[in-house]
């Protein structure tokens, strides 16, 4: 499903105008990316799951097509734990 179509899914569910429903999928994504890109967080999505940040240390690596070690940078990972009732009611 894209933007647009969620948009406009959620403006006739809850007759709400479409400009009004972006603002707030904006807003959505916004937070959650402040909350998660300063490291360890978690974000819950009512009904879906949560998504949780975690800080990956550096480490060491191979390079696969030469064999040589490199060095793998530090990063934030995030993970996207589905609840229990999402995953049911996809089970049917």
């Amino acid at each position: 499903m894209k933007k647009s179509e969620l948009i406009s899914w959620i403006s006739k569910l809850e007759e709400m105008p479409q400009g009004d429903v972006e603002r707030v999928l904006d807003r959505l994504g916004a937070v959650v990316v402040t909350e998660l890109s300063g490291g360890p967080g978690e974000v819950s999505l009512p009904g879906i799951g949560k998504l949780k940040a975690n800080q990956r240390n550096e480490r060491a690596g191979y390079n696969p097509k030469t064999g040589k070690p490199i060095r793998i940078p530090a990063r934030i990972t995030v993970k996207l734990t589905l609840s229990q009732s999402f995953k049911n009611s996809l089970r049917g």
